[in-house]
Formats: structure tokens, sequence, C-alpha cells
């Protein structure tokens, strides 16, 4: 899976071990969610009834209510940032991408 999406799962969770990561990776990409483009939209309130259904469809044992709602904060942090970065780029037309990503 990409980088990207280890390093979500580990700020969400920065008490994870390396294993654990790699559990929760391999159980997302069992229902083939391998990068946080695809995770965010499985990460609102309502919904961890939804992706354990998924999870354990393929076999393997949904996440904790603890984990669903520190994933759950971390994604809101997450679009609250592309959702500045993408009126930083509106209101400063001349800026980069790069140059919103400082801010």
């Amino acid at each position: 899976p990409p980088a990207y999406l280890r390093a979500f799962l580990q700020t969400a969770r920065p008490s994870w071990t390396e294993a654990d990561l790699d559990v929760v990776e391999d159980k997302l990409a069992k229902i083939e969610i391998e990068t946080v483009t695809r995770l965010l939209p499985l990460l609102k309130p309502g919904r961890l009834g939804r992706l354990n259904r998924k999870l354990r469809a393929q076999g393997v044992k949904g996440l904790s209510k603890t984990t669903f709602e520190a994933l759950l904060c971390h994604a809101d942090r997450v679009r609250a940032q592309r959702a500045l970065r993408k009126f930083l780029l509106e209101a400063q037309p001349e800026w980069t991408p790069q140059a919103a990503r400082k801010v």
C-alpha cells in the first residue's frame, strides 16, 4: 500500500506498532482500500457498521469503535487541510500547490 495510507493510520493511532499497521493495511486491502482517498468516504459518522460488514464479508475482523473514532477524527483533520488548500489556491491563483501546503 502507498506510504501515505500507512502514515495516515500511524498518525491516527500513534500507539500502533509496525505489526499493527501491517494488520490494518492488510484488512483494508481485502476491501480494495489502499489509499487515503479510497478510505476517506468510509470514515464518516455512522459508517462503522458498513465498514465492518465489508471487512467481515472478506473474512477479517472488523475495526473497534475506538479505532474507527480515531480514524474518523484524523480524517476530519485531513479533509479540513484539503479544504483550506483548495480555498488558498482559489484565493491566490498564482500560488503553486506546494506553496499552499506550506501554509
